[in-house]
This record gives structure tokens, C-alpha cells and sequence, in this order.
């Protein structure tokens, strides 16, 4: 699992709930590492912050898909913005799946399991 988030403190958050399964877990704190490090590695799932220091989630993922290499990974985004809006932005751009910060820990372990299945 690749998770793209510019917090700490979630990141933190998010390692220990998947502590529970056996991943891989990476990190990347901007857009530009995280879709380098996919690149470098890629990962069989890949969370997203939506709104990164450098770059926001929707172009992130726009460039994720277009590498052929990458554009079969499940991109799950991972948000504080619960709006329609960015739902209906993300569903349109080929995310996975919306997750709402906070997140609860069977939601996002259900969605891992979900997508690596």
C-alpha cells in the first residue's frame, strides 16, 4: 500500500490500522514523490490524500492512470471534504472509492481487502 499524505499525524494513524494485515506500507508526503514512488515500486493499492502541498488528488490520480504501467491500481481517496461535489470529481476521475477522514479502521481495512482480492 502506498499511502500519498502530507500529515503526519494520519499518516501515523493509517500505518497503525494497517498493522492489523500483512502490507507492505509506503509513504510519500506530496504528489510528485508519491506518483515516483509508484512509478519506482508500484504498489497493488494506493491511498490519496486529496488536497496535497504540491498537487491536488484529482491531478495525482489523472497521472496515475495515464502511465499504462499504473492505470489497473485501485486509487483510493482519503478526505476531510464529505461534499457531493468532490465525490461525483472523484468517481469521475477513476478513483476506487472515497474514504471521510477521520477514517475508521474497518472501513479502510475492508476497502484494502476489498481491492486486493
Amino acid at each position: 500500500v502506498l499511502y500519498i499524505e502530507d500529515d503526519l499525524a494520519n499518516i501515523a494513524l493509517i500505518e497503525r490500522y494497517l498493522s492489523a494485515i500483512d502490507c507492505d506500507f509506503r509513504t510519500a508526503i506530496d504528489g510528485g514523490s508519491g506518483i515516483t514512488k509508484a512509478v519506482d515500486n508500484p504498489p497493488d493499492v494506493i491511498l490519496l490524500d486529496i488536497y496535497l502541498p504540491d498537487l491536488h488528488g484529482i491531478d495525482v490520480v489523472t497521472e496515475i492512470k495515464s502511465i499504462p504501467a499504473l492505470a489497473h491500481i485501485p486509487v483510493v481517496a482519503i478526505t476531510t471534504d464529505d461534499s457531493m461535489e468532490l465525490k461525483q470529481a472523484c468517481m469521475a476521475h477513476n478513483f476506487a472509492a472515497v474514504l471521510h477522514k477521520p477514517v475508521r479502521p474497518q472501513d479502510l481495512l475492508g476497502v484494502i481487502q476489498q481491492m486486493t482480492a
